[in-house]
């Protein structure tokens, strides 16, 4: 346009003419074939029809003088326009003065090809004739490509040249716009699982390579109507048109089949799963990102179940779903609110009966539910990032409390208290760093915090988790191994970590007096932990008989309901009051 508009200024610079128009400079008639663009000049006939005066080489060229589309070849009537509405309207505009210079777009279909061009419409006066309107033409077809190219782009994924989310919509929503009486479409989402890992072992031109075969699996084993769509990162989208619930179990089944064949990438067997969500729409009216919501839903409800599981997405799951997210709400408040507080539950010596520490276990009383489990919450603390601060509210609190106590009590003065651990706590760069701070701010001696880290946390993050240790005991801290025989029970790690502590799971106690099988396991413990030279800890002690048949195999300490329940802060403080100060209540573990 730029170089069109500068060989066009000396036109513009002509003389004008007694009505106001422009005249043609019969200067500029040897510079007309050699410009890249199309100039013709038109005269009124007639109202609307036209004929052509003047033409440059360039105009013929882009129409043709033989083209029904073009001049004609025996008296040059101008007929490219004539019938386009856009040109007609141009024309009418300048006829009544309405602008100065009218542009507009013509297509064309010539041969089965599109045509696009740019055009300029505009009065104008040549010497000597009736011409009184100047066109100019510019082919843009290849600008009509650039566009249609770029909204492919817009509505189609690059890697896979699927559909994306939003051509997926446009076509749920098309369909639902003419979509008969009692006709149900069914919305799939696809999610892969542990494809992260492959990108990170295998890299991503891997990855990429996996989710074009992908594609190309969910394209052949689907329904011809079906419109397959990647969906963003590792997850795919399949709309079902009139589609049943039952039906779209039966082809998530088949997807989970088809899927299941190896893969191979670079030189490694790979065998892939997927997270189905599926939601189906009613007779009602359906908005498509609401279908594509709760079919979003139903995934991730299916990714908590487990690998390779379907859930059909129904009312209860939206409800759960708004529930947990005001549920999260609510506890990232409660630290704020002051609403979460500690309970200590004591623990004892099997031998002696001294009190020797306690485990300090988090609750929650909300202000409208009242008292909210921890087997409820902590879950929810983990799976939203929640569980960094409160951990660490937990572990300056016990270790603040702790102190106080031991000024107050002389029965504390030799206590420890244990803190649990989450394998999120163990992933967070800065665990080593905030039992440090904990330490320091209240003046605990290292040796007595006990931080309790499960099986299961341990070997999740085996690696970060032997450095983390050994940086803990370098602060004096004791580590017990927490749910003992629960997790992977793998002893190796048992002389990897510098575990002080197996803590003996409460699912082994509590069928000690009747079942053998879990008698003969703790007394394997126990000889375990004696052969180490490490403590053992008994969870979940319930009855006398119990406690006796645990001193007999050598158990060390105990805790449980036998004992005591969780106390409160003043609960504690009544205990340490009536409890006498012992040289033996060093022996912590």
């Amino acid at each position: 346009m730029t170089e069109r508009a500068e060989v066009y200024a000396p036109l513009r610079r002509g003389p004008v003419g007694t009505g106001g128009e422009r005249l043609w400079p019969v200067a500029t008639d040897h510079i007309l074939d050699s410009l890249p663009f199309g100039i013709c000049l038109i005269s009124r006939i007639a109202k609307k029809s036209f004929r052509t005066v003047r033409t440059n080489a360039h105009f013929k060229t882009l129409l043709g003088p033989s083209d029904p589309c073009g001049l004609d070849p025996k008296d040059e009537t101008f007929t490219p326009l004539s019938m386009d509405p856009a040109f007609l309207h141009a024309e009418e505009a300048l006829s009544y003065g309405v602008q100065d210079e009218i542009r507009f777009t013509w297509k064309t279909d010539r041969g089965g090809s599109h045509k696009l061009y740019s055009c300029i419409l505009q009065n104008f006066s040549y010497p000597s004739s009736n011409a009184c309107l100047l066109l100019t033409i510019h082919d843009s077809t290849s600008e009509l490509a650039l566009q249609q190219q770029a909204l492919r782009d817009a509505l189609h994924d690059r890697l896979t040249q699927l559909p994306n989310q939003a051509m997926l919509l446009l076509r749920l929503g098309e369909w639902l716009t003419r979509r008969r009486p009692r006709q149900i479409p069914a919305l799939i989402i696809i999610n892969l699982n542990r494809f992260q890992a492959v990108n990170e072992s295998l890299g991503y031109q891997n990855g990429d390579t996996l989710l074009c075969g992908v594609a190309a699996r969910l394209k052949e084993c689907l329904p011809a109507d079906a419109v397959v769509a990647r969906n963003g990162g590792d997850e795919f989208a399949a709309f079902l048109p009139n589609c049943e619930a039952d039906d779209a179990q039966s082809v998530a089944r088949h997807i989970h089949h088809q899927l299941t064949a190896p893969v191979t990438l670079d030189g490694y067997e790979l065998h892939i799963s997927a997270s189905i969500g599926i939601a189906c729409g009613s007779s009602r009216q359906i908005i498509p990102e609401d279908l594509l919501r709760d079919a979003s839903i139903a995934m991730h409800r299916a990714k908590r179940e487990g690998l390779g599981r379907t859930v059909v997405y129904h009312e209860d799951i939206r409800t759960r779903a708004k529930w947990r997210f005001k549920f999260e709400g609510d506890l990232r408040h409660a630290l704020e609110r002051n609403e979460l507080f500690l309970h200590y539950q004591p623990i004892f010596s099997l031998t002696s009966g001294e009190l020797v520490g306690f485990e300090a276990l988090c609750r929650w009383q909300h202000p409208e539910r009242g008292f909210v489990p921890p087997t409820e919450f902590i879950s929810v603390a983990e799976s939203c990032g929640l569980i960094i601060p409160l951990g660490r509210w937990a572990l300056n609190t016990a270790c603040a409390q702790l102190v106080e106590w031991s000024k107050r009590f002389p029965a504390a003065a030799n206590l420890h208290v244990n803190v649990n651990v989450s394998g999120i706590q163990i992933g967070s760069d800065n665990m080593a760093e905030a039992v440090r701070q904990a330490l320091h701010a209240s003046q605990l001696d290292g040796h007595r915090l006990r931080l309790e880290i499960t099986e299961s946390a341990l070997m999740t993050n085996a690696e970060l988790a032997a450095d983390l240790l050994l940086d803990l005991k370098s602060y004096g801290v004791g580590l017990a191994l927490d749910d003992f025989g629960t997790g992977y029970s793998s002893l190796s790690y048992l002389s990897r970590f510098p575990i002080d502590t197996i803590k003996i799971d409460r699912s082994f106690i509590n069928n000690l007096e009747n079942n053998p099988d879990d008698y003969k396991i703790v007394h394997i413990i126990t000889l375990l932990a004696s052969t180490l030279g490490i403590t053992a800890v008994a969870e979940g002690i319930e009855t006398n008989d119990q406690l006796v048949r645990l001193k007999m195999l050598g158990c060390h300490y105990g805790q449980g309901y036998h004992f005591s329940r969780p106390l409160s802060v003043v609960d504690v403080e009544t205990l340490l009051l009536n409890t006498p100060r012992t040289s033996s209540s060093v022996a912590a573990e």
